[in-house]
C-alpha cells in the first residue's frame, strides 16, 4: 500500500511578515517556561503553521531539529486544529528537543491559546 503525502502544503504554512505581524497582533497567546504558542483567526479554512525560532535557542543544528519537531507535530495532528494560524516560539535553550515533550507542551497550550484568542475577539467586537 503507497504511503500518502503528508508533506506540509505552501498553503499550510505562514509565509509571509504580513501574516505573521497579523498573527501576534490579532492572536491569543498561551506560554509555559520554555514555549510560547499563539493561536489567530484566520480565513483559509484549515490551520496554518508559523514557526519562530531564535539564535537563543542554540546553534543552527539544534534550531532545525526545533523546527522538525515542531513541524512534525503539527502534521500528525492537523486534523485536531481548528481552522486557524498557530504560531510557535521556543523560547530559550531550556526547551526540550524530543518529539514527546514539544508535543505535549502544543497540545496543552494550544486550547489555552485559542480560548484568549476568542475571548479577545470578542472583546474587541464589543468594543467596535
Amino acid at each position: 500500500m503507497p504511503a500518502t503525502n503528508q508533506r506540509l502544503t505552501k498553503s499550510e504554512r505562514l509565509l509571509t511578515s504580513r501574516e505573521f505581524d497579523a498573527a501576534f497582533k490579532t492572536g491569543g497567546r498561551a506560554g509555559n517556561g520554555w514555549l510560547t504558542v499563539v493561536v489567530a483567526a484566520n480565513d483559509t479554512g484549515h490551520a496554518r503553521l508559523g514557526l519562530v525560532v531564535s539564535r537563543k535557542c542554540g546553534n543552527a543544528v539544534r534550531r532545525n531539529r526545533l523546527k522538525r519537531l515542531i513541524r512534525e507535530v503539527f502534521r500528525t495532528n492537523k486534523g485536531e486544529f481548528a481552522p486557524v494560524d498557530i504560531l510557535v516560539i521556543p523560547r530559550d535553550e531550556s526547551t526540550p528537543d524530543d518529539l514527546a515533550s514539544i508535543k505535549e507542551g502544543i497540545l496543552t497550550l494550544y486550547p489555552q491559546a485559542l480560548a484568549r484568542a476568542a475571548k479577545r475577539r470578542d472583546k474587541s467586537q464589543n468594543n467596535s
